[in-house]
């Protein structure tokens, strides 16, 4: 078969992103002892040394199982399920879950695949977390399977309200299990889990899926860095992305995952796949700006 045409949307102008880092600068140089004009900078190099860190902890292209079980703990113990209940009842009651909800961004992009290409069976949500979008696609799509992943092993029990006879949620590393054949699918896509991946472990990723998956999804942030600098994604480097922030745990403000700006149009490229649509954007709603993108696989064993 043919690949269809996925209609793209004009690319947004990403060289224009604004900056503050200048009015942070300033601060940092005039504030001297005062921790108010400091603290960009020191937040800055923390950063720095954060990253330094974790590169050489972890140098390779996944994860040790030692490092899926730290992760997966950090998971469960900074996770509110009931919130986070609450948070995507009311957003789908108030009919803004995907115009006013960063997790919702991700749902026109899987649907434009979807109504696109009558070839696509199955949807992989790689970190799926409370897997709400896929158990609402699920229903609106019963013909199509979809499957949730996350390492807390946990997992299941934490979705066990979201049932779906085409919905399944499983316990794992999603790269080892893609690398093992055990988790397939037409369909990969990440909604604010790739800017948490170190860049080696995503390039990973997207090399094993080009022979695997037609679309692979991208819905990031891309937050301000400490020193007011707002990155532009197409100019980081495919080799070693930039780090931008460190998330805290929401209930005990430890420190969690290291957040990078990753060059998404430029890895998905050099894994071949065609970018057929790619927009970085402030949404109305968010300070955070915030990376959409898809990406169709050229292979062509894939749409015989």
């Amino acid at each position: 078969m043919t690949k269809p045409f996925i209609e793209s949307i004009s690319v947004n102008a990403v060289s224009k992103l604004p900056s503050r880092a200048f009015g942070y600068k300033v601060r940092a140089t005039i504030g001297g002892a005062l921790n108010y004009f400091l603290k960009p900078y020191q937040d800055q190099l923390e950063l720095s040394r954060l990253n330094y860190v974790l590169r050489a902890r972890s140098p390779g292209n996944e994860l040790s199982s030692e490092e899926v079980e730290a992760l997966a703990q950090y998971q469960t113990s900074t996770f509110d399920l009931e919130l986070r209940k609450q948070y995507f009842r009311k957003s789908l009651s108030d009919g803004v879950l995907e115009t006013h909800t960063l997790h919702g961004l991700v749902i026109p992009l899987i649907e434009k695949v979807l109504k696109s290409d009558r070839s696509v069976n199955s949807v992989v949500d790689i970190g799926c977390n409370y897997a709400f979008v896929d158990h609402l696609l699920s229903m609106k799509y019963p013909d199509r399977v979809f499957i949730g992943v996350d390492v807390p092993k946990g997992i299941a029990e934490i979705n066990s309200d979201l049932r779906s006879e085409n919905l399944t949620v499983i316990s794992g590393y999603a790269l080892g299990l893609i690398k093992a054949g055990d988790l397939l699918g037409d369909v990969f896509y990440f909604s604010s889990t790739a800017t948490a991946i170190k860049t080696a472990e995503l390039r990973n990723y997207l090399e094993l899926l080009s022979s695997r998956a037609k679309y692979v999804i991208f819905n990031e942030p891309l937050f301000v860095s400490p020193n007011g600098r707002i990155v532009n994604p197409d100019e980081v480097s495919i080799e070693e992305s930039e780090p931008i922030s460190v998330a805290r745990g929401p209930l005990n403000n430890e420190y969690g995952y290291l957040c990078r700006a990753h060059n998404y149009r430029k890895m998905l490229e050099v894994s071949r796949f065609d970018v057929v649509h790619y927009e970085v954007y402030k949404p109305e709603f968010t300070n955070i700006y915030w990376i959409r993108a898809i990406g169709q696989n050229r292979n062509k064993e894939l749409w015989k």
